[in-house]
């Protein structure tokens, strides 16, 4: 019986908080913003060869790129997956309009690795710690880890504010 006191304060809580609740409005900006300029850069003869296979039609930023040319980063033996996957999404920043900022605020949500085919290095973009929606980026290398493709795209802003 003495528990009967305890489960009433408890749901008496419980309802109080719900009642608290209120539903908060799902805020998509990407879907709600006209779309931008065409980002300068994609025809940049320093970039390396790439044949784009497919563009954002807010952005124009590519969304799926297969590389042309397979040749490894230099000093790819010494280096991870992750830092190869770096060095080249980083040859093609021009063509994404990143940022070294946007660059470096990408962390790796996963490397997907199975000792043999290709290496697919996921990455995220996290602004003060909160997930940026529609913001992965994943790198197919080979296994000498020369890119063979990079599919999706990191948001152009995505930087962490300075504290």
């Amino acid at each position: 019986m003495k528990r009967t006191p305890v489960i009433l304060a408890l749901l008496a809580l419980t309802s109080s908080l719900a009642a608290e609740a209120r539903e908060l409005a799902n805020l998509d900006a990407y879907a709600a913003s006209a779309p931008l300029a065409t980002p300068t850069g994609h025809d940049d003869p320093s970039l390396p060869s790439a044949s784009v296979s497919s563009i954002d039609e807010k952005t124009f930023v590519p969304t799926f790129l297969w590389s042309t040319n397979r040749e490894a980063p230099s000093a790819a033996k010494s280096l991870s997956a992750e830092s190869a996957a770096r060095a080249h999404f980083a040859k093609h920043a021009l063509r994404y309009g990143l940022s070294s900022a946007a660059l470096r605020a990408a962390t790796v949500e996963q490397i997907h690795d199975l000792d043999h085919g290709g290496i697919v290095v996921v990455f995220r973009q996290r602004i003060d710690g909160i997930e940026v929606f529609r913001s992965d980026m994943k790198v197919l290398l080979d296994r000498s880890f020369g890119l063979v493709a990079i599919g999706g795209h990191l948001h152009s802003s995505g930087a962490n504010r300075p504290k």
